[in-house]
């Protein structure tokens, strides 16, 4: 009897108690919930590289990118889609400019081009990988493994071109010839008008119209770092604003920025040249700086925020 009249007590008070409606309270300290991790993402952020009005693909450094710490040092495109390359194990394709996938297990990479079927990208080491897709890629190495930072095919065949003046050349992207031409570090190769045309540190220019014999002059005294051939001309970019263009490799006429950024890539593309680089801010960092022209000589600027821009290629 006694246990029948406790059950229906204890029955009225929760009754009484839903009825009240009223919270809970506990005297245990409320735990804030914990955040999961996430899962590992393959697809990089777009803050990370530039699709400029829709005409050129700019790349440049972790300021750019959420992607750990990589610096996106170089970007082209073949075979339907976009790769670009850059430090601490990097490479990253995609279709449309926009939605990237990343790959590892790299050694630093400078540069990247693409012909023959296959990419080809070059890095530290003297390591040279190539691709027929972006995603999956094999290795070589090159005689001597002297570190590389630009790559170009054309004329059936690759060129490359590195520290020590190091140059390399391959028809097929798997097997290297290196040889020396001078002792300056080479930036940066292109084709045109039946020439590869190479720049070096200290204003040195190369031409060679098979990539193997080369003929080297000094074109100012700065730093060289990019050139391209586009509207039937070579331009040359570098420290300090300057700029150089030729009609055929040869003979060279400078003209400077008045802003006197360091220029680090150029390209040609869409009607004009495109030249990406930095500026040197009173607030004592960098700021990414874009350079248009349509015949290399006049140059209009445009600078993006905060950071250094390393590479480009026109939208395709």
């Amino acid at each position: 009897m006694k246990i029948k009249l406790f059950c229906i007590v204890l029955c009225l008070c929760v009754f009484m108690t839903c009825e009240k409606n009223e919270p809970v309270i506990s005297d245990e300290p409320v735990i804030p919930p914990t955040d999961q991790p996430k899962e590992p993402q393959e697809s990089i952020s777009t803050d990370g590289i530039i699709n400029w009005n829709n005409e050129f693909i700019i790349v440049g450094d972790n300021n750019m990118a959420n992607i750990g710490s990589n610096d996106w040092n170089a970007v082209t495109y073949g075979n339907g889609r976009y790769v670009t390359v850059g430090d601490s194990n990097s490479a990253a394709c995609s279709i449309d400019g926009i939605n990237w996938t990343a790959t590892s297990g790299f050694n630093d990479l400078s540069g990247i081009c693409y012909g023959n079927g296959n990419f080809i990208a070059v890095g530290t080491g003297g390591n040279v990988r190539y691709s027929d897709d972006g995603a999956g890629w094999s290795t070589v190495t090159i005689p001597g493994k002297r570190n590389l930072r630009a790559v170009c095919y054309e004329n059936g065949k690759f060129v490359a071109v590195g520290e020590n003046g190091v140059i390399a050349y391959s028809t097929d992207g798997s097997n290297w010839t290196a040889k020396n031409v001078g002792s300056n570090d080479w930036n940066s190769v292109c084709y045109g008008n039946g020439k590869f045309v190479a720049v070096e540190n200290d204003g040195g220019v190369a031409y060679s119209t098979d990539g193997i014999n080369w003929t080297a002059k000094n074109v100012g005294s700065n730093w060289w770092y990019g050139v391209c051939y586009g509207n039937e001309k070579f331009v040359v970019v570098g420290t300090d604003g300057d700029v150089a263009y030729s009609t055929d490799g040869i003979s060279w006429t400078t003209t400077t920025i008045s802003d006197a950024p360091t220029i680090m890539a150029v390209c040609c593309g869409n009607g004009k040249f495109v030249a990406v680089g930095r500026i040197w801010n009173a607030s004592g960092y960098y700021i990414r700086a874009i350079y248009y022209s349509t015949d290399g000589i006049n140059w209009t600027s445009k600078t993006m925020g905060r950071g250094e821009l390393y590479g480009i290629c026109p939208v395709q």
